[in-house]
């Protein structure tokens, strides 16, 4: 194990104790081309100076080639990859502008103008923007999208906006950890976290489906063969449901170390893990429980 993973490992613990950092996103960063560290995007507060210190140099990827917007869910995911600890995050995204990329009399607008692009479709990643025609001399003029196309609920594609007076041009690439095969993997194989891997991936170049981390919730089986470096699509999965909405199910109730076992019926659908509702003698009653590996479900809280 390397050093940096011991000490995020012992900074991370120190952390649990103290009910961990506050972060306060930036909204803006100038980057020089390298490293992106979480200290250019955010301002750490809640800790120690010296941990501060070393939460700041934690690396978040490389610094794009293009103006970027992050997301607050796109820092926290790099975050967690990176160090493994949780963090509370205020604000509403980071404004990314490569050193050389704009002027600087007219960074603001560019500001302005990624900020309103990613709030608009950022999704669950981030977005790299290229400009392709001149940004108005002064801020403040508000971002108005007159075309919005997209891939999959994401903004991407070229995309007028209206900035002020100003009709500006831009071309939009929609970015995401997308999911793929770790090895070749079986039909009828019930997917575990090993056997999946996240790679970074410009949307627009995909055509076919993807699957992020939140399509990977649950209890998933490959209906096809899938081979190693492959893409994991969602029409190649099917939750592998245990418990079925309608059907009889056996409950088992758990309360101060003792359980009763009962027949009951279940109000949802759910596989190994989920949590589902089900009822007893009275329909009325409901309770939510765990389903167990075996597809019984367990009830702690009455």
């Amino acid at each position: 194990m390397s050093l940096a993973l011991v000490l995020a490992g012992l900074l991370w613990t120190v952390m649990t104790a103290r009910g961990g950092p506050v972060l306060y996103l930036r909204s803006m960063a100038v980057l020089p081309a390298g490293q992106l560290t979480l200290g250019a995007v955010a301002e750490v507060h809640g800790v120690q100076a010296r941990e501060a210190a070393e939460l700041a140099a934690l690396p978040l990827g490389p610094v794009p080639a293009r103006p970027a917007f992050l997301p607050p869910l796109e820092v926290r995911r790099r975050l967690a990859r990176s160090w493994g600890g949780g963090a509370d995050l205020v604000g509403e995204g980071v404004v990314l502008l490569p050193e050389g990329a704009v002027p600087e009399r007219q960074r603001a607008q560019a500001a302005e103008l990624l900020a309103a692009l990613g709030r608009a479709g950022a999704g669950e990643g981030w977005l790299e923007v290229e400009l392709l025609s001149p940004l108005p001399e002064r801020p403040g003029l508000g971002v108005i999208p007159a075309v919005i196309p997209s891939v999959a609920g994401r903004l991407s594609g070229r995309v007028q906006v209206g900035l002020g007076e100003v009709s500006i041009l831009v071309n939009v690439h929609p970015f995401a950890a997308v999911a793929r095969a770790a090895r070749d993997l079986p039909r009828g194989h019930l997917l575990d976290p090993a056997d999946v891997e996240l790679v970074e991936q410009d949307l627009t170049e995909l055509r076919g489906g993807y699957l992020t981390v939140s399509g990977l919730q649950g209890s998933l089986r490959l209906q096809s063969p899938v081979r190693g470096g492959a893409l994991l699509e969602p029409s190649l999965l099917a939750r592998n449901l245990l418990v079925r909405a309608g059907e009889r199910v056996v409950v088992v109730l758990v309360r101060s170390g003792l359980s009763v076992t009962m027949t009951g019926k279940a109000w949802g659908s759910a596989g190994p893990g989920e949590m589902v509702e089900v009822s007893l003698r009275n329909p009325s009653r409901r309770f939510r429980g765990r389903v167990s590996e075996t597809g019984e479900v367990i009830v702690e809280q009455l």
